[in-house]
């Protein structure tokens, strides 16, 4: 149901009196006429007649007249004045129909979906959204039970065109798909579902599979074959087949893939006359338990019974005028179909002599049907036929010494088709390996006239390189003498460039753009892979960052073909925050003008497209006092519902930004003719979340509209800088993410310019999306067309390098987070083989790559380290970074007396959460309770035991109390628990009489064998859980002292858990991973 209202003109002051109320007429939509009579009460001013219940996009003719109650009589009618209702959400798509396609020659599966318009459009239908999940389950390489989800991913298509498709969809997985249709309302309708399963398919690859000549316990040489662990994620796996193939003979050529060699038996294989030839030689259901295969000992493994038939049925078997007389090993209990129940001996005689079956082309991975009749169109497989009802001899005999061997693995995987129900996947050959001690050489003819070919080749391809070399010096030298005295600096490359694209000074080559200073252009940087993003991270870091230096210079400050005129229109130049961050005409933001005005238009803001253009952003300067009701007329015209804020309102003591929002929860203010309510907050370690309500009342009827409006607002960057880590801000972009839909409209980012901050922020979500779904990125090139669109994106050059360092480390790492529901099941998995490194366990390889990782290496030691403070430190392995380091307060008259051995370490949610330090010494007892009464420490943790010695801990308390020069430590009390020993103090500086309460707790279950660590962790979690607890009972802000030995590895766990502990409480997730990578990078030698 929609609505209409009119209101009619003012009638002559002299008549007002005379008026009472007004009839109203209404006709159209169903063909009936309604009267609505409206009574006249005291302000004319105000009248409005209201047309309820009425269809949706539909026309209406409306007149009116006015009455008296005196006389009961009514004036003539008004002039029509027509109407029309907005549109309405329709109803559901009709005749709905999916499919899910595998092509097996290409391996693509897509998802194709239909559909018919709606039965009801209510209005005018102007696009279609389509959303398609997918889930399968199946076997992981371990065996374990698995259950993956695909998207959901969205796709908007016109009014007029109604069907879809899903290409490069993962194969295995029932996807269903929900269609709605969209009204100029901006509405999704009624939704349909439809669901098809994408039919099984081969393993994405194998690869060369290893082998090794091993000696058994007979003496005799075998071979070993180590088969990798395959996931059923593609499909479930029916069985491993090993093939071997014996190289005999003066001249050896396989095909280029194992599935064309003809497969005959062992017998015929190993005959004296024959010059050798291929045979399989074992059969598996799946390696979890058998990863090593022994081959060429002469047994074979027994066959399970649950094989299915393609994995024994003899489809490629050579037939000889005389079969072989081997026995096929088949399971006992593997019952033959009907028509297949003959023996191999009944097989061979109904097959005629010399006739060979096909050859397999499973490489395409289609049905042995399907590849019948592609091959017999091109008159290949003449010689070849099928034999039904034998089934392959499998028969792993003792190898020959004086032959050397290759082989392959085939997988056969169970399909679904309606046409066979397998297909199979083929490895590489095996290294060439000789059944003896040596390996024997394999003859090849005319050996000399082949290398004199290859030598000849050679010769020619240099003489080629030479010629090509002398042309393009000859070219460079060209141009830079036509163009030097342009001023323009031209490399070899551009040189090239230029002569392809017919010398045009203007060419733009893969839509680069030119500079406006001159006609130099951006190079055309190539992508970097997934694989060589840390590579390449850390050679543009070498020379003080040259590689950076050199490529950030390059990026274009300004376009030929982009102008700023309303920027600098004298009306608009108080817009704007900064003189030289303007807004490009050719895409900024256009606000809806006010009552005529030109210049009512302008706000400096542009738009900017993400990746694919799938997501589009409003890239803002911060608003200011003058440009807050703009900023709020933006976000009401443009449909946004999500604000991303990367300023503070001050930094530096300079205001970057004015206060566009309510101070507290549930205050409002207007701006202009919009009502903004706060409505509610949540808080995250580093950035926070507000719900905003924009409210707008119409002129008109008097109606109210409003929107929710998010922002998300990160609190840890300042202005021209980087974050420190990373992980944060991707972290916070994946929430973002997680929370947007094409719904939402623009995503609006700004920090105080507009282009610093935002520009990185942008970038990173564009780049990010690349890596994830091309395995590589254009960092440069996706800068320089960002800058296209709003001028100076990334701003600095530390933002751009930050942006190589996020990419290298999220290249790196991938995703660490792990939920909490799924935490129990991924450390056991963390614990089984690294499909690397089968040695060692998946853990452990994280944890050797993530020490490997080259970090930041320019952090400095210098305080700690100098010779006055050596003999302050247990171990020069461990001095703090000057970055972080504690300092003490300085004393008149004492010099080099404000060091200690300790770190501040972040915590959750605060800076400076903790503070990490080595055991007190004799000689720095004093120096330990200054840093504890200075820096309000409450709440000691330590892990060391009392005694003397090397990595031991002295008592740096008395049982009553003890003064250390101008500082009074006094004991109260003690209780001791079953992991830990609580004890309770009073420091007082004697001088100001400045005093503090100090609970420390001594953990008493931690090995007492170098490295290990304590075997039950409820001893730690306890006393995580009373250090937190008693932390959070202190009124100010917290900071918890941890010292061990050398404040390293004890107290390092200690803080990672009450990180982690707190991550899971707040966040139903934890990431391991990111919070012992800040923590090294905190303090040397952490974890």
């Amino acid at each position: 149901p929609t609505s209409i209202t009119i209101r009619p003109s003012q009638p002559p002051a002299d008549l007002i009196n005379f008026i009472h109320y007004y009839e109203a007429e209404m006709s159209g939509g169903n063909g009936t006429a309604t009267k609505n009579e409206i009574t006249y009460l005291t302000d004319q001013r105000f009248l409005s007649i209201f047309f309820k219940n009425l269809e949706m996009a539909t026309d209406y003719s409306f007149r009116a007249r006015a009455c008296s109650e005196l006389t009961k009589l009514c004036g003539n009618w008004s002039e029509p004045v027509t109407g029309t209702t907005s549109d309405g959400p329709p109803s559901q798509p009709r005749n709905i129909r999916i499919s899910c396609k595998h092509y097996n020659i290409t391996k693509r599966n897509v998802v194709n979906v239909r559909w018919e318009v709606p039965e009801s459009p209510n209005g005018q239908i102007v696009a279609y959204q389509a959303s398609m999940i997918g889930v399968s389950h199946y076997k992981s390489e371990y065996g374990e039970a698995k259950k993956d989800t695909w998207g959901p991913k969205v796709i908007h298509s016109k009014e007029n065109t109604r069907s879809v498709d899903y290409d490069n969809v993962p194969a295995n997985t029932n996807y269903t798909v929900t269609v709605s249709a969209q009204t100029r309302s901006r509405r999704p309708g009624a939704q349909v579902s439809a669901s098809c399963t994408m039919p099984p398919t081969t393993p994405t690859q194998i690869g060369r599979i290893n082998w090794v000549k091993v000696r058994n316990e007979e003496g005799n040489w075998i071979f070993k074959v180590l088969l990798p662990r395959i996931t059923e994620r593609n499909g479930p796996i029916c069985c491993y087949k090993i093939y071997l193939t014996r190289l005999n003979g003066q001249h050896v050529s396989l095909p280029d893939s194992p599935d064309m060699l003809h497969i005959t038996s062992f017998a015929e294989v190993h005959a004296s006359e024959n010059a050798g030839g291929t045979y399989l030689a074992e059969v598996f259901t799946t390696p979890l338990n058998a990863t090593d295969v022994f081959v060429g000992d002469g047994k074979n493994n027994p066959v399970p019974g649950t094989l299915c038939q393609e994995c024994l049925h003899l489809r490629h078997m050579l037939v000889t005028a005389e079969p072989t007389t081997t026995t096929p090993l088949v399971p006992s209990n593997f019952e033959l179909p009907n028509n297949e129940a003959t023996s191999a001996a009944d097989a061979g005689e109904g097959a005629p002599a010399g006739v060979a079956p096909e050859s397999r082309t499973g490489n395409e991975a289609v049905a042995v049907e399907d590849e019948r009749k592609a091959s017999s169109s091109h008159g290949k497989r003449d010689t070849f036929t099928k034999v039904p009802g034998r089934y392959e001899p499998i028969q792993d005999g003792l190898i020959d010494d004086y032959s050397n061997y290759t082989g392959f693995v085939e997988i056969v995987v169970q399909t679904t088709s309606s046409e066979s129900n397998y297909v199979s996947l083929y490895s590489e050959y095996f290294k060439e390996l000789s059944g003896g001690p040596y390996l024997h050489p394999v003859y090849v003819q005319d050996n000399v006239s082949e290398i004199l070919h290859i030598i000849q080749v050679l010769c020619a391809l240099i003489a080629v390189v030479l010629c090509v070399l002398l042309v393009l010096c000859f070219l460079h030298r060209h141009f830079t003498n036509n163009i030097a005295q342009e001023g323009e600096a031209i490399s070899l490359g551009d040189s090239l460039r230029r002569a392809l694209c017919n010398g045009g000074r203007g060419a733009n080559v893969h839509h680069r753009h030119l500079l406006g200073s001159s006609s130099a252009k951006p190079p055309v940087l190539p992508p970097i892979s997934k694989d060589d993003l840390p590579k390449a991270y850390n050679e543009k870091h070498k020379d003080s960052d040259y590689g950076f230096q050199h490529e950030f210079e390059l990026l274009p400050d300004k376009f030929i073909d982009r102008t700023t005129k309303n920027s600098d229109l004298k009306e608009n130049m108080p817009k704007n925050r900064y003189p030289d961050i303007k807004a490009y005409d050719q895409t900024r933001v256009k606000l809806m003008q006010l009552n005529g005005l030109s210049c009512s238009d302008y706000i400096n803001a542009n738009f900017v497209i993400g990746y694919k253009e799938r997501k589009k952003f409003i890239c803002a300067q911060g608003p200011m006092d003058a440009t807050i009701n703009d900023f709020w007329r933006m976000i009401w015209e443009q449909h946004l519902e999500i604000i991303v804020m990367l300023t503070n309102l001050e930094e530096y003591n300079k205001t970057k930004c004015a206060k566009y929002w309510p101070e507290c929860t549930n205050d409002s203010i207007q701006y202009g003719d919009l009502l903004i309510t706060f409505q509610s907050i949540t808080y995250h370690p580093d950035y926070i979340i507000r719900t905003l309500k924009v409210t707008k009342r119409s002129a008109s009827s008097g109606e109210e509209t409003s929107r929710e409006i998010s922002q998300y607002h990160y609190l840890a960057w300042k202005d021209f800088m980087a974050p420190e880590h990373p992980q944060g801000i991707t972290k916070f972009i994946n929430r973002i993410n997680s929370e947007y839909s094409l719904q939402r409209g623009p995503i609006l980012v700004h920090c105080s310019a507009g282009v610093g901050r935002t520009g990185t922020f942008v970038a990173l979500d564009t780049l990010m999306q690349q890596l994830h779904e091309e395995g590589q990125v254009f960092i440069f090139n996706t800068v320089c067309d960002m800058r296209y669109q709003r001028n100076f994106l990334v701003q600095s050059l530390k933002q751009y390098i930050f942006l190589y360092r996020a990419l290298a480390e999220l290249a790196y790492f991938g995703d660490t987070e792990i939920d909490h529901k799924s935490l129990a099941s991924t450390v056991e998995a963390f614990k089984q083989p690294s499909s690397e490194n089968v040695e060692i366990s998946r853990l452990e390889h994280q944890f050797q790559r993530l020490k490997a990782f080259q970090e930041d290496t320019r952090k400095t030691t210098t305080i700690g380290s100098c010779e006055e403070n050596k003999k302050k430190n247990r171990s020069e392995a461990c001095i703090p970074y000057d970055k972080n380091r504690v300092i003490l307060a300085p004393i008149p008259g004492r010099d080099n007396c404000t060091y200690i051995n300790a770190s501040f370490i972040d915590g959750y949610d605060d800076e400076n959460n903790f503070i990490v330090t080595q055991d007190p010494m004799e000689e720095t007892i004093f120096d330990f309770w200054r840093m504890i009464l200075e820096q309000r420490v409450k709440t000691i943790v330590m892990f060391s035991e009392i005694g003397d010695g090397p990595n031991k801990c002295p008592r740096y308390w008395a049982d009553e109390e003890m003064k250390y020069e101008h500082l009074l430590v006094r004991y109260i009390q003690s209780e001791s628990g079953p992991y830990y020993t609580k004890r309770e103090f009073t420091v007082t500086n004697c001088k100001t009489n400045d005093t503090i309460a100090v609970t420390q707790f001594q953990y008493n279950g931690w090995p007492t064998v170098e490295g290990e660590v304590p075997e039950v962790t409820r001893g730690m979690i306890e006393i995580v859980n009373q250090a937190q607890k008693h932390c959070s009972q202190q009124q100010d802000i917290f900071t918890i002292a941890v010292h061990c030995s050398l404040g390293t590895d004890k107290s390092s766990l200690f803080v990672a858990m009450c990180i982690l502990v707190m991550q899971l409480k707040t966040e139903k997730r934890v990431d391991i991973c990111t919070v012992v990578r800040k923590l090294r990078a905190q303090r040397s030698l952490m974890i």
